[in-house]
């Protein structure tokens, strides 16, 4: 975790003193350090924020709050929102609900950093070309999220260890994972009573399935 935050920690400290003593050439110069030093700056962010959340899960101060909606919808928005990322990525991204329409009790906050982590993994690990598809679905009295890849796909031997806090699998050349966001995803799923299952080929992508039981609406509110 020190070497995580020491490598874009240089980089803004670098370029910072190159733009204060005028060590960059020109305007362009300039602007691109700026876009270094707000791209590390966010990433050293993202990472606080996830360190932070999994302390939150695993103390009795983090309670999930349930709010009755509909999923759907909630999960297009989550979807949408990577739109751009998955254009430049050379990645086709798509939502493709069972029902289009599901009211149902969930946490927001959970569940949008799930699905944060989630696609955005599928979307690094995709070659340019590969597609990301999640789909929503309820049966019986279970909610049914998956999200599927084309991508790199992930080691047999290194599936049971997926999850464990701050495991980094170098299944990239320039990974730069930190270990934090699946166990992240792991906790919270855990704390509101689902279980994610994976599923992956090397070299021909993973799917991430998670299950959530649905609730009754005297335990969801007090």
């Amino acid at each position: 975790m020190a070497h995580e935050f020491r490598t874009p920690l240089t980089l803004i400290i670098g370029l910072s003193d190159n733009i204060e003593n005028g060590r960059a050439a020109n305007q362009e110069e300039v602007r691109k350090a700026a876009q270094t030093i707000r791209r590390n700056g966010y990433h050293m962010q993202r990472l606080t924020n996830q360190l932070l959340d999994l302390a939150r899960l695993r103390s009795d101060y983090d309670k999930p709050v349930w709010h009755h909606g509909n999923i759907v919808a909630y999960t297009e928005m989550i979807v949408d929102s990577f739109d751009e990322l998955a254009k430049r990525s050379g990645i086709t991204l798509h939502y493709l609900p069972a029902q289009k329409e599901t009211d149902m009790a969930f946490v927001p906050d959970y569940y949008i950093k799930i699905l944060n982590n989630l696609i955005s993994n599928s979307i690094k690990y995709t070659p340019k070309g590969g597609n990301v598809l999640v789909t929503t679905s309820v049966e019986k009295d279970t909610f049914t999220l998956t999200v599927t890849d084309t991508g790199i796909g992930i080691h047999e031997e290194k599936m049971p260890h997926i999850f464990d806090d701050f495991y980094t699998s170098n299944i990239h050349p320039t990974d730069v994972s930190t270990g934090v966001g699946l166990a992240l995803v792991k906790q919270m799923i855990d704390r509101i009573g689902g279980t994610i299952d994976v599923k992956s080929t090397e070299g021909k992508g993973t799917s991430f399935i998670i299950n959530i039981p649905l609730r009754e609406e005297k335990d969801t509110y007090p």
